[in-house]
């Protein structure tokens, strides 16, 4: 914790695969102990599995849970 200045935000780049800021954030959640190419395979293989069971587009289907995972009203 600095006492002389306010930390500066540091910029998100989308990930590599699908180009996609919130596929970057999801992953860095998912990360542990900054193992980010851990994170990455069990992201990307969670998106192959969708991919093959829903016959959907993955981040369509990644966007529609978030979607009913946000709380519909705002305080």
């Amino acid at each position: 914790m600095s006492r002389r200045h306010r930390a500066d935000k540091r910029e998100i780049n989308p990930d590599p695969k699908f180009k996609n800021e919130v596929v970057t954030k999801f992953m860095n959640s998912v990360m542990h102990d900054g193992k980010k190419s851990v994170a990455e395979q069990i992201v990307y293989g969670a998106f192959d599995v969708i991919q093959a069971k829903t016959k959907q587009d993955p981040l369509a289907v990644f966007r529609s849970a978030l979607d009913n995972v946000m709380p519909s009203i705002e305080v």
